[in-house]
């Protein structure tokens, strides 16, 4: 584990409510995962097992470690708050294609990091000792290479346009929690991507800007606000069943 006044400080937050042994990994380790492969890319995953706390981090990024770490095991801490977590409903996620259900992995992991990261970031920032600079330059470029993969290769079909246009309000919602000097230069390449998702996101923004993610209640509120969104955006696209993998994705909230 990297041991630095940070870590140490989040490893005592979580030592809260469990004594799990923590462990970091090498997120290259995830490439050969059928369902993370494209974790192996980003600057951090992080798994809660049933003995032991598994976080993988980006080597590449050394100066970006400490930081990721914090980032992931607040996660973890989150959902031990009683945060709220998104779950597959395996009664609808059974009549998709099974081309669909593949993908449902995939869209449960997107939709739990954009609920979580706005309150992540918030503490990132305020209760740790961090210069987060680097950080999110690294989280920029990396968003920003993903909007230039997807012009290269845009869907021709409809539905599959749009439905890559969902998980781009999705994703793009987290863009305006990053820093001022930050969140402008990736929100200036979405808007000229994909004007007509763009202003679904901002307007989806404003919606859950005046609920919230700082308590488990208000993250739950806000997201039953992103998850009936989307889905109306996809009934205006009319993306047929592409819609049913997001009614398949079920927010849960322990009571």
């Amino acid at each position: 584990m990297i041991e630095t006044k940070n870590t140490l400080k989040v490893i005592n937050m979580l030592r809260k409510y469990t004594d799990k042994k923590v462990f970091v990994k090498d997120i290259k380790e995830l490439s050969n995962d059928p369902v993370f492969s494209g974790a192996a890319s980003y600057l951090g995953a992080t798994y809660n097992g049933p003995d032991s706390i598994i976080v993988y981090l980006n080597l590449s990024y050394q100066h970006t470690c400490e930081a990721t770490f914090i980032h992931e095991i607040l996660h973890i801490i989150l959902d031990y708050e009683g945060f709220p977590n998104i779950i597959i409903n395996e009664d609808v996620a059974k009549i998709l294609p099974s081309q669909f259900a593949r993908v449902l992995p995939k869209l449960q992991s997107f939709f739990s990091s954009t609920v979580d990261h706005p309150e992540i970031f918030k503490r990132m920032e305020s209760d740790f000792d961090l210069d987060l600079s680097l950080y999110y330059e690294i989280q920029v470029q990396q968003k920003l290479n993903r909007f230039y993969k997807s012009l290269a290769s845009d869907s021709k079909t409809n539905e599959q346009y749009y439905f890559f246009r969902q998980q781009d309000i999705l994703i793009g919602l987290e863009y305006f929690f990053y820093p001022q000097n930050h969140k402008e230069r990736i929100l200036k390449v979405f808007r000229e991507s994909y004007p007509d998702a763009y202003a679904s996101c901002s307007s989806l923004y404003n919606k859950v800007k005046r609920v919230g993610f700082n308590t488990p209640k208000s993250s739950y509120k806000s997201a039953k606000i992103i998850k009936e969104h989307i889905i109306k955006y996809g009934e205006r696209k009319s993306i047929g069943m592409f819609n049913k993998m997001w009614e398949a994705l079920e927010i849960k909230l322990e009571v």
